[in-house]
């Protein structure tokens, strides 16, 4: 099989019979491409150079170009196909010329885009030679579009025909596609340059709210999800020119409904997005007024460490207002940040210095803060601080073995600063001395 894909990556020796033999070979070594035992063959002889040779080549057969790409797909996910097809010499360029010549076959189109997610899903390299290629984001960013008035019109018409079944979970072609598409954009905006440029692009921004605006989490929750982690990565980044920074105030609209949801994944991932803009006084507003601080204080019960990082940070921003920290103190934020701090204390200690900073804001312009915090939780505070930043205590901790390394540089880098000032702000600004009750 290797000479024969070898013998046809020869423009001179190509015609209608060998094309006809790589499609049967092709669909051969997809069906080898779902066994285990077969992955090492694939690493040993090179084949997915070979591969992508055969694709340039090949790039007009659309059979031939589909039964790669189904190949291509299924071993990117394993990660050490997916670094051996990452090194092949013009993969990405490859890739993407495929996707330019063959945009509405949507068999090929998906799994071509599920194959670049998963390249560019763990490798800020691979982020960066795709975004460099010429035209690459804007190949995306038409797919976007297109797919996303596709959906829009498909919708209409399952709507007139009253086609549309509530709950459904296995998503249209259309759909699928858009999942993987949105999928990419959200890896590729983890790389700086190539986030600040996609919050930047209008149409981005829009088919994505176009998107969670439409789109129901019951009926199609990986495209809603996706989205929502898309919009996640891009509210990071606020400049001048960032139209997600512009388009804040709807775009917090139109989380409100999956903060409402019963889909805790749903429910995270636009709690992140509020954690990004609600650095922005008018979101913060817009969180008070809508009452979606409540269900940011709810989260913090939630028992899940992800959910309450992105938690502390919504509540880290709206600690900076007296007004809005002592509605936060009202609904009992306090006490849930403590037992946070209790639960996740030895475990996760990026999670305990982001604790510890939303009581730095809550204590920072408080001259008494066991009057304003509580002398119970003051107290409670007060001993789990003492007792993390001491250096054995925290070494006891029942550590991960794998992770240790790890944990003591998240202790030393983003706990102990944190947590030293706000002991020390504490112990400055505390009167142990309970105030008496008022005469009766």
């Amino acid at each position: 099989m290797e000479q024969i894909i070898h013998f046809n990556t020869v423009p001179e020796n190509i015609s209608t019979n060998m094309s006809h033999l790589l499609v049967q070979l092709t669909v051969t070594l997809r069906n080898l491409a779902d066994l285990s035992q077969s992955r090492p063959k694939f690493l040993a002889t090179n084949a997915f150079m070979k591969l992508c040779s055969l694709l340039e080549n090949y790039i007009y057969d659309k059979d031939i170009c589909t039964n790669v790409s189904r190949i291509l797909s299924k071993l990117s996910l394993y990660h050490d196909c997916c670094m051996a097809l990452a090194e092949c010499s013009g993969c990405y360029a490859i890739i993407l010329s495929a996707l330019n010549k063959h945009p509405d076959k949507q068999d090929l189109l998906v799994r071509m885009v599920f194959t670049l997610g998963n390249l560019t899903a763990k490798s800020d390299t691979a982020r960066k030679q795709f975004h460099e290629l010429e035209g690459s984001i804007k190949t995306v960013l038409c797919l976007l579009h297109t797919y996303c008035d596709l959906d829009k019109k498909s919708q209409s018409t399952m709507s007139s025909t009253k086609q549309k079944h509530e709950g459904r979970k296995q998503p249209t072609e259309v759909e699928d596609v858009l999942i993987k598409i949105v999928c990419l954009l959200a890896n590729l905006s983890v790389h700086p340059k190539v986030g600040e440029d996609l919050a930047a692009d209008q149409n981005c921004v829009l088919c994505l709210m176009q998107i969670i605006k439409y789109k129901q989490i019951d009926e199609c929750e990986e495209l809603v999800i996706n989205t929502l982690a898309a919009l996640s990565n891009l509210s990071y980044y606020q400049n001048e020119s960032s139209v997600m920074s512009k388009m804040r105030k709807d775009i917090s609209n139109l989380l409100l409904k999956y903060m409402l949801s019963n889909n805790m994944e749903g429910i995270l991932e636009a709690t992140r997005v509020y954690g990004n803009l609600s650095q922005y006084e008018d979101v913060q507003d817009f969180i008070l007024e809508h009452n979606v601080y409540k269900f940011i204080v709810t989260l913090l019960d939630s028992g899940q460490q992800d959910v309450c990082f992105s938690a502390c940070g919504v509540l880290i921003n709206l600690a900076t207002n007296r007004k809005k920290k002592m509605l936060l103190k009202k609904e009992g934020a306090v006490e849930k940040l403590v037992e946070c701090l209790q639960d996740f204390g030895c475990s996760d200690w990026q999670l305990a210095g982001l604790v510890c900073k939303a009581f730095w804001n809550f204590v920072d312009s408080t001259k008494d803060v066991g009057l304003y915090l509580g002398f119970e939780e003051t107290s409670k505070l007060l001993n789990l601080l003492s007792s993390f930043l001491d250096e054995q205590t925290a070494l006891d901790c029942q550590w991960n073995v794998d992770i240790m390394d790890y944990q003591r540089e998240c202790w030393e880098a983003e706990f102990k600063p944190v947590a030293s000032l706000l002991l020390g702000k504490i112990q400055s600004h505390h009167s142990f001395l309970e105030p008496l009750p008022g005469p009766l």
